[in-house]
C-alpha cells in the first residue's frame, strides 16, 4: 500500500464502480484500487473510559478531562462534561502528530439546550502541546448555533452567527479545514431542509503560530458560566475527507521514481472535450 495526497477537494466515498482508476504522478502510472478518507470512525464498538480505536485503524488519545467523561456506545463517540466545562476535552487521533493542511467532516448531537453559558464542540488543528488552532461551534443558551475561529483560546476575527437553531437532540454537522494560515468552517442541522450550505460561513486568517504541522482531532468543553447537568455530546460519522489515502499499483507504465511530498497527482487519460 502507498498513501498518495491529492488537492484539497470534496469528499468522496469510495464507490467500487469507480475503480480501478488510472493516476500520473510525476511521469509515473499508477492504478488505484480503493480510496479513503485519511482518518474516520463511524463508532460501532462499545468502550468504556475511552474511545479506543476508529474504524480506520487509528488510536484515539484522551486529553484533559476525567477519563470517565469518554465512551463509545455503538453508534456514537460520547464526551460529557461532568465537571468543569470550561476545561476542553481533546480527542487526539493518534499516527497522524505530522498534519499540516486537513478537512474534518463530522456530526454533533448535544442532548441539552446550553444553560448559563455556550458549548464549543468543534476540531483543532497542529496541535502541538499547548499551541493549536480550533475551528469551534457557539451553541447558545437561546439555542443559537454560530462559529470562532480560535488560536488555542483566544477568538481571532468576528463570531459568525447561522440562521439555523439547535435544541436538545439536534444533529449538527460541521465541516472545517486549514490551509496554510486559513480557517474555514460551515456548519448546519441534519434535516431534509437544510442542505449543506454552498459557501463557507467563517473565513478567517490566522497568526502565525509557532507549528506548521500537528496533531489533529475534535474538542468539546464550554464558556465559564455554563450550568448544564451533565451536558452529553454524541459524535459521529467522522471524517478527515482531505488528505485522502489511496491504495496503489505502482509503475504500471514501467516508471519508478520517488515522489516528494506534496507531488501532483491527476488523471493519467483525463476526458477531452471538443470546442
Amino acid at each position: 500500500m502507498d498513501e498518495v495526497r491529492l488537492a484539497p477537494k470534496p469528499p468522496s466515498g469510495s464507490q467500487p464502480e469507480n475503480f480501478p482508476l488510472d493516476l500520473a504522478v510525476g511521469g509515473e502510472s499508477v492504478t488505484a484500487t480503493s480510496v479513503e478518507p485519511l482518518a474516520w470512525d463511524r463508532f460501532t464498538r462499545t468502550e468504556t473510559d475511552t474511545w479506543g480505536t476508529s474504524g480506520s485503524g487509528h488510536d484515539w488519545r484522551e486529553v484533559q478531562g476525567d477519563p470517565t467523561d469518554r465512551s463509545v456506545d455503538g453508534t456514537s463517540g460520547l464526551i460529557v462534561l461532568q465537571s468543569s466545562p470550561s476545561e476542553i476535552r481533546f480527542q487526539e487521533v493518534l499516527e497522524l502528530a505530522s498534519t499540516a493542511d486537513c478537512e474534518f467532516l463530522l456530526s454533533v448531537t448535544p442532548d441539552q439546550l446550553a444553560t448559563g453559558a455556550s458549548y464549543l464542540p468543534g476540531v483543532f488543528f497542529r496541535g502541538d502541546r499547548w499551541e493549536y488552532y480550533r475551528c469551534r461551534t457557539v451553541l447558545g443558551t437561546d439555542g443559537s448555533v454560530g462559529l470562532q475561529a480560535v488560536q488555542v483560546t483566544t477568538v481571532i476575527g468576528s463570531a459568525v452567527t447561522t440562521p439555523y437553531s439547535y435544541s436538545g437532540g439536534t444533529k449538527l454537522w460541521l465541516r472545517a479545514r486549514m490551509d496554510g494560515l486559513r480557517v474555514r468552517g460551515r456548519v448546519w442541522p441534519d434535516s431534509a431542509g437544510s442542505p449543506e450550505p454552498a459557501a463557507w460561513q467563517i473565513d478567517q486568517a490566522m497568526p502565525t503560530g509557532p507549528n506548521p504541522n500537528g496533531s489533529v482531532g475534535l474538542t468539546c468543553s464550554a464558556f465559564a458560566g455554563n450550568t448544564n447537568t451533565n451536558p452529553q455530546f454524541a459524535y459521529d460519522d467522522f471524517e478527515i475527507t482531505t488528505p485522502q489515502r489511496f491504495t496503489v499499483t505502482r509503475s504500471v507504465n514501467g516508471v519508478t521514481k520517488d515522489h516528494l511530498k506534496g507531488a501532483g497527482v491527476a488523471l493519467a487519460q483525463p476526458a477531452h472535450v471538443a470546442f
